[in-house]
């Protein structure tokens, strides 16, 4: 597996928090703590973004060995999207996430598919992959090789999906990517946010440091996805409060997670 860090870490959630400019230092820190490759939001990275943006970004990853692991979508209408696989191909970009109707999504995934491009949705509380066996009924309806999910703990445990191979099994091959949060579930008059799940119902939740947090076995999500073989990215969104050294809070998140997948340090 390889771990990508998100631009959503270093832009802010609410107010106080810092927000990391210049693409430049995002990279220089993703490529300092050891990540293999970067996620870029789409305020940080968007085809109305001038040449020397994009040219920039495309350089930097050359020289430090990262890959620009994905980008996300804004819009799948044809003007929107069409010049975001334009730039995606510009940076050797094979992964794009994704949200929206159907008959979006399969002409998108139709776009995208002579570039060899990925898309994916993330599997998130009340949506169409909120569980692996809604996701498997969803991606059957959408019907696109190159269209998948983005498996995420913290949404899985909130709709109350298993994390075990047999589960994850309903959608083997289909889990493109990883995004890893820290949330645990909590009664909802102590909840910092709430989600809506399909069947009506809400679920409060609330962030915590990813080694205090006893309500998500990270270990067992990483022990399923190797059993149904992946062995794709894992992207570290988990947005950091205001820090004095966002190194050392991104290293010691990676570690972590490299432990819990098994990697070590290599």
């Amino acid at each position: 597996m390889k771990f990508s860090l998100s631009g959503r870490c270093v832009l802010p959630q609410k107010a106080g928090q810092g927000l990391l400019k210049q693409n430049a230092a995002f990279l220089e820190l993703a490529h300092d703590v050891g990540f293999d490759g970067v996620d870029l939001r789409w305020e940080q990275m968007n085809p109305s973004l001038p040449d020397a943006s994009v040219k920039e970004v495309r350089q930097r990853c050359r020289e430090t060995g990262l890959e620009v692991a994905s980008l996300n979508a804004k819009g799948l209408d044809k003007e929107t999207f069409q010049p975001l696989l334009a730039l995606a191909h510009e940076l050797d970009c094979r992964r794009i996430r994704v949200h929206g109707e159907i008959p979006s999504i399969q002409q998108a995934a139709d776009w995208a598919l002579p570039a060899g491009i990925q898309l994916a949705e993330q599997m998130h509380t009340g949506g169409a992959y909120e569980s692996a066996t809604l996701a498997k009924k969803t991606l059957a309806e959408v019907g696109r090789d190159n269209f998948g999910v983005i498996a995420e703990p913290a949404n899985l445990r909130m709709a109350g999906d298993d994390f075990t191979a047999e589960n994850l099994g309903l959608i083997r091959n289909k889990i493109f990517w990883c995004h890893i949060q820290s949330l645990i579930v909590v009664p909802l008059d102590a909840a910092e946010g709430r989600s809506m799940l399909r069947n009506g119902s809400e679920v409060g939740f609330t962030r915590v440091p990813i080694r205090e947090n006893t309500g998500c076995d990270f270990r067992a999500f990483f022990d399923a996805l190797k059993a149904v073989g992946f062995n794709g990215y894992i992207n570290c969104l988990e947005p950091t409060p205001a820090a004095d050294d966002w190194g050392m809070f991104f290293m010691d998140t990676l570690a972590f997670l490299r432990d819990v997948a098994g990697r070590g340090s290599d």
